[in-house]
Parts: structure tokens; C-alpha cells; sequence
């Protein structure tokens, strides 16, 4: 058959039958035999001798047909040039944050693609949870606190240390025993119920309106936030080389869940199934999103589910002229025709009983082994090859375009391309599967997040490789080293607390080595690295005490919306409005209740003082918070009790106790109050009236020293109350 043959049907192939027929075709099997028997008869016969026989001849001796008439030709199409849809014009590696970094510590990448963003999201929905369960433990308990950032990276560190000492499965207890048996590290960093406590807390979205998003059609709303900012730091950080690989992943969980799947095939049969795009090299997740059903994704053009899953995860890559490869359950002609339109390849295996597959090149029982057949339209080449007797495969590939064999192991080309780029998934599987932190849990979310953190532990291990190629790291060094310095922070903070069990600082300071001493000065001589601004997370110790008696506290107002502070009632909601920070003084004037303190984390408010200097441990404004939005009035009661006028003077006494013991100056160059050189005496006159209205008033009219002689007269009277 001539090139100009050729060229003429690719001129008519477009108009015969289209890829969206081939999904929708009606024909019977009957009657499409029935053709393909007439058209045999009619190549074999030879009483025909006109021109017009003479040419149905040839075009049935060089075009085959499927079952739903999809036409092919038997010679390869002759290509000119290189395609066009085979340039590359990217260079893969690391971009973006990942290429400014110029670090061998493996943490600093995982930090890219785990950031503070996500941690501090998980610590916020936390804290929410923590409020909630916090209550019905009591006040009592001492492991019901609420979390912090620092906390919550320790938690995950322990988790990745449960992965590398392979004890996802291991009874938590044993690994914090105390009989020699457990692992002195984690007693180390956090007890064991507190642990549990985490584990059971621990929250990825926003509960308030769960509900709307699952209205809406999120029906993995519990984490797809997370989920989705964990793609957006994959995908900003790594450009993937010219091969990429599409498959599914199951994680696993037994617990009840709308979508949970059972795949025979799978090691662990049931689970959350998480289709995903992987790079073909070295196995690096692009692209993901959890799977829901059939009816989840909308399908305006009616797609098969293969077809729509598949470009819903190479959306990122469209126009990029990488190939794609997929198993027999993704590969179609719809598939590859729409990959097409997106500037991208496409490679796979090919299931029998698609209706578009000729029978000529079906092999049979006669086929010889190594046999292979072709068949080729203007822009897809599909192939039989039969690699044991009685077997064969049937792949389709846009990415190839002849008939090359090689003549070494007689497998064509394609075979041996598809053994090459097939394992980009199950190797990222695997490697998961190897030091997986995940543990047995009824909540799906959850078994997600562990998903998340083996996947965070390849991927940076990925990134580390490309910016450090002569430093490799074996995986387990490299998740033991993440492990540990995401507990370091926790555990150097840990070792300056009081009351712990005599052999834990000793298992510490052996943990931390020469960083023991370092850690010390570093948190002791700056407070602030205790202090949060949340008055509900202050660590209730003499530093902290310090910090806010000199320094003052936040008051936590730059969202006046106050959303978490929402209370809902028989009758309606309330939230937290801004005139409670304001009180009505004697002489008519407003003044700001500067000893308020606003919760983010629990929606509540504290009083400072009282939180920290009370002589009493009960009251909603100190312990759990005041958020009784409905009976404000309580707040003006708390503010004339005694037991908030002694708060108030106790946090007088300790600044001037702090300022002389530090041995700081007193005096400034001015006695004037309101000015930046009055000195820290003076300076902590000024936090004084902050916290209480009637000083305030005293510092308009009253000279520095009659200042002075009546706070000396109410610690004296404040003393004689004690006594009382």
C-alpha cells in the first residue's frame, strides 16, 4: 500500500466512527461476525475481476475492523519527523521552595511538604475536640490540656518512630512500659495516656460546618482540606520527568465507612481506595484524591469512570507532552483520543472484551510464542504479543508509532516501555508499606492522615535525593531522623517541667546528648518560647508568670468576628461580643477590661490576673473558661471579688520582685507617665493600670510616689485578707 493510500484514509478516518460511538455502539454481535465473514469471502474470492473488486481487495487485505467497525490499518502510518506530541520541553526535579533550599537535613524538606500551615490546622481543629472531651474528664486530669504546634509535630514524630520499629500493630502500652520491654523514647516525650489522649482528639477539619460540605457534596470533607493543601505542597515543589504513572492505592481500614472497598487483589482487602499519579522514575506522588463512588464526580459528557478518574489526576500536567501509563481498567480509545486533546500520551494494557479490539489479531491456540501482531490508526498503535503458550496481552499505546521489534528477545517496543513505567504506584505502596505508621482505627479520616505522612516520608525522601545526589540516606536513617527532630522541640521544653518521674529527665538529657544543655539556657532565658498567646495553653508555671507580670498578655482581638466562640441556645445563638472587654467606671467613662483574654482555641474568655495568681483554682473565667454569652453580667461580678483584687496586686508584687531580682533599672530619664524613657518602674505602673481601671484613674491625678505609698498600702491590706 502506497504513502499516498494512506494519506488519503487518514483524510476519511475522522468522519467514520467517532471514539464517543465506539462507547454508546448498539451493534449485536451477530451481525458484526456476519460483515466480517462477507468481507473475508470477499478478499478470497476470485471471480471478481473488475477494478472495483479489484480495489475492495487491497483495502481489505491492508484495513481491519473491530467488533463496532473502529477501523485499523495493518502497516504502520509513515512519520516525516518526530511527533510533536513526543517533545518534551521540561526539566524534571525539584522547584520552587524545594530548590532554594540548600540543607542535608532530611526534616527540612518534609517541613515543605508537611508545613506549619497544616500542622497549625490540625492544632486548631484539636484544640475544638480537646474542649469538648476536656469537660467530662474534669479539671483533675493531667493529661487533658490542650496541644500546640510543638506537641502535635512530636505526636507525628512518634508515629513515624512506630512505623520505623515496624510496631503499627504493637499494643501501645508495650511501648511505653516501663519493664525494659517498651522504648525509652517515648516515655520520654509524652506519657502514654497523653498519647492516647492525642489519639483520640486529634481532628483535620472544621466540625461547625462539616455538615454544609457534605450537603455539598464533599463526602471527604473530614479531611479534604488537609488533603488538598498536602497535593497543592507536593505539586509546587517537584516538576515530574516525561513518565508518570496512573493506579489505584488502597489504605487500609475495617472500620464503617460509606466507601470503603474490598479488592481481593490487595494484601489487606479492605479499605479507603486512593487512586493516584505517580512519577514512573522514582515513584513520587503528584497528584491523588480519595475515591467515592461512581456517581461522585459530575460527568456532563458521559465518560466511563476509568476515563474520568484518570483526568481528573493529569489535570496538573495537561499540554505538557508526557505519557501516561495505566492498567487494563483505565485503557480505552475514549481514554487515549481525550489524553490527546490535553497534549499527553498514553500507554496500557488492554482488556479482551473491549469492543474496538479486531479479531485478526486475537491470537489463538496455533500462535507461536513470541508472536506479535499490529495494528495502527493515525494516532494509536495497538499490539498483540503472546509471551508463554496459550497466553497473550493486548496493549495500546499513543506514544508509539511502528512496528519495532527487538530482535534480541523478539518484544516489541511497547512491552518493553510498559515494564519499564508500570511500577510507579505499587513501588510507592510498598515503600509505604514498609515503615507505615499506620495504627487500628475506626475513624477513616484518620487511617487517611497515616496515608499522608507515609506518602510526606517518600516524596521528601525524593526531594532530599535530587539536592543531595552524593549524600544518599537509607529509609530507615532517613524516618528515623525526621522522627527525632520532630520530638527534639517537644522533649527539650519536656525537660523543664516539674514534678516528672525521676528517670525521665535522666532519659532526656541521654536523648539529647550534648543539645541537654543548650536546650536549658535557650528556653530559660527566653520566656516567650513557653508562652503561647492563648491564655487557655499557658503553661501555668513561674516563667510564664514572669513573662506576663513584665510583658503584659495578648489579647487575642484582631478577628472581632470572634467565630469560635459561637454558643447555641434553645431559643438562638450568641456569640462573644466586643462590649464585654468594656466596663462602665464610677465617674461615667468607659474603660477597656484589659484582663480579659480571648480563647481562639476553646471560644472562650479568661480572666489573666486570676489564670495565673489566684489563691482559688475554681471559676469559669480561670479554669475552663467563661462563655456564657447569655449572662454577661458575671464578668462585673468577677471584677469586684476579692479574689481578682488580689490576682491583680499578687501580678503587681511579682514585676517589681522580677525587676529588682533581674537587676534592672527603675528609674528612666523621665517620671513622666505616657513616656518611652520613664523607665521600667514606671513602665510597669503603666501594664498595672492596663489591668485595673481604678490605678488608672490614680495615674491621671496622683504624682509617682503617692503611687507608691498606696500600693504599698494595698499589698498591706491584701496581706491582712490573706490572714482573714
Amino acid at each position: 500500500m502506497s504513502s499516498e493510500t494512506i494519506i488519503n484514509w487518514l483524510d476519511e478516518v475522522d468522519d467514520e466512527i467517532s471514539d464517543a460511538e465506539s462507547i454508546v455502539s448498539d451493534h449485536e454481535s451477530e451481525s458484526e461476525q456476519e460483515i466480517s465473514e462477507v468481507s473475508e469471502d470477499e478478499t478470497d474470492s476470485s471471480e471478481y475481476n473488475s477494478n472495483e473488486t479489484v480495489e475492495q481487495n487491497i483495502r481489505s487485505q491492508n484495513f481491519i475492523y473491530g467488533k463496532n467497525r473502529y477501523k485499523w490499518s495493518l502497516q504502520p502510518f509513515p512519520q516525516r519527523r518526530t511527533r510533536s506530541d513526543n517533545i518534551i520541553s521540561h526539566l524534571p526535579g525539584v522547584v520552587g521552595s524545594a530548590k532554594i533550599i540548600n540543607s542535608s537535613n532530611p526534616i527540612d524538606f518534609w517541613n515543605i511538604l508537611f508545613d506549619n500551615t497544616m500542622i497549625e490546622k490540625i492544632t486548631d481543629y484539636t484544640y475544638v475536640k480537646i474542649t469538648e472531651l476536656s469537660i467530662s474528664y474534669g479539671n483533675t486530669s493531667t493529661f487533658t490540656g490542650h496541644t500546640d504546634i510543638i506537641e502535635i509535630k512530636a505526636f507525628i514524630g512518634l508515629l513515624y518512630l512506630c512505623g520505623i520499629f515496624k510496631s503499627g500493630m504493637e499494643d501501645v502500652e508495650g511501648l511505653f512500659a516501663t519493664d525494659g520491654t517498651g522504648r525509652d523514647i517515648f516515655r520520654a516525650t509524652m506519657s502514654l495516656k497523653r498519647f492516647l489522649f492525642l489519639l483520640l482528639t486529634i481532628r483535620f477539619d472544621n466540625i461547625y460546618d462539616r455538615d454544609d460540605r457534605k450537603e455539598s457534596g464533599d463526602r471527604v470533607a473530614p479531611i479534604s482540606e488537609l488533603f488538598q493543601m498536602f497535593l497543592v505542597n507536593i505539586q509546587s515543589n517537584y516538576s515530574m520527568s516525561e513518565y508518570s504513572k496512573v493506579d489505584e492505592m488502597l489504605v487500609p481500614f475495617r472500620g464503617r465507612c460509606s466507601f470503603r472497598m474490598y479488592m481481593k487483589s490487595k494484601p489487606n482487602k479492605y479499605g479507603l481506595k486512593v487512586m493516584c499519579l505517580c512519577d514512573a522514575k522514582n515513584h513520587y506522588l503528584y497528584n491523588a484524591f480519595i475515591y467515592c463512588g461512581k456517581n461522585n464526580v459530575p460527568n456532563p459528557k458521559k465518560f466511563a469512570i476509568p476515563t474520568l478518574n484518570v483526568l481528573e489526576l493529569v489535570t496538573p500536567i495537561f499540554n505538557s507532552n508526557r505519557n501516561i501509563t495505566g492498567d487494563n481498567w483505565f485503557s480505552s480509545i475514549e481514554l487515549i483520543t481525550e489524553l490527546k486533546r490535553h497534549g499527553l500520551t498514553y500507554v496500557g494494557t488492554l482488556r479482551k472484551n473491549k469492543r474496538d479490539i479486531p479479531s485478526q489479531i486475537v491470537p489463538n491456540k496455533q500462535t507461536e510464542v513470541n508472536t506479535t501482531k499490529f495494528a495502527f490508526t493515525k494516532d494509536i498503535k495497538l499490539l498483540s504479543f503472546v509471551p508463554k503458550k496459550n497466553r497473550y496481552v493486548l496493549l495500546l499505546s499513543s506514544m508509539h508509532h511502528t512496528n519495532t521489534i527487538n530482535p534480541e528477545n523478539s518484544k516489541p517496543e511497547i512491552i518493553e516501555f510498559y515494564n519499564q513505567t508500570k511500577v510507579g504506584v505499587d513501588a510507592l505502596d510498598q515503600k509505604c508499606a514498609v515503615y507505615s505508621t499506620h495504627r487500628r482505627t475506626r475513624r477513616w479520616p484518620l487511617a487517611i492522615f497515616y496515608a499522608m505522612l507515609d506518602i510526606a516520608s517518600v516524596n521528601s525522601r525524593v526531594l532530599y535525593s535530587c539536592k543531595n545526589i552524593n549524600s544518599p540516606i537509607p529509609r530507615r536513617k532517613f524516618g528515623i531522623i525526621i522522627g527525632k527532630e520532630l520530638i527534639i522541640p517537644h522533649m527539650k521544653r519536656r525537660l523543664l517541667q516539674e514534678r516528672l518521674p525521676r528517670e525521665i529527665p535522666q532519659i532526656i538529657k541521654r536523648i539529647l546528648g550534648d543539645n541537654t544543655v543548650v536546650a536549658t539556657q535557650e528556653i530559660s532565658s527566653n520566656p516567650n518560647k513557653r508562652r503561647s498567646k492563648d491564655s487557655a495553653l499557658w503553661e501555668l508555671n513561674e516563667t510564664t508568670r514572669d513573662y506576663v507580670a513584665i510583658n503584659g498578655a495578648c489579647q487575642n482581638m484582631d478577628d472581632l468576628t470572634f467565630l469560635r466562640s459561637k454558643r447555641n441556645y434553645s431559643d438562638q445563638s450568641r456569640r462573644l461580643s466586643i462590649n464585654l472587654f468594656q466596663c462602665k467606671l464610677l465617674n461615667g467613662e468607659k474603660s477597656m477590661r484589659n484582663y480579659l483574654i480571648y480563647s481562639e482555641s476553646t471560644g472562650s474568655v479568661y480572666c489573666g490576673p486570676c489564670r495565673l495568681f489566684s489563691y482559688i483554682s475554681t471559676g469559669t473565667l480561670i479554669t475552663e473558661g467563661f462563655s456564657d454569652w447569655k449572662h454577661p453580667e458575671y464578668v462585673g461580678v468577677h471584677e469586684n471579688s476579692k479574689s481578682h483584687i488580689s490576682s491583680v496586686l499578687a501580678m503587681k508584687e511579682r514585676g517589681f520582685k522580677t525587676l529588682s531580682s533581674r537587676g534592672l533599672p527603675f528609674r528612666g530619664s523621665s517620671d513622666k507617665f505616657g513616656s518611652p524613657h520613664n523607665g521600667n518602674y514606671m513602665m510597669a505602673l503603666e501594664l498595672i493600670a492596663e489591668f485595673d481601671p481604678q490605678s488608672r484613674e490614680s495615674l491621671k491625678v496622683n504624682t509617682y510616689f503617692v503611687i507608691l505609698d498606696k500600693l504599698d498600702a494595698e499589698l498591706e491590706k491584701r496581706k491582712n485578707l490573706m490572714k482573714i
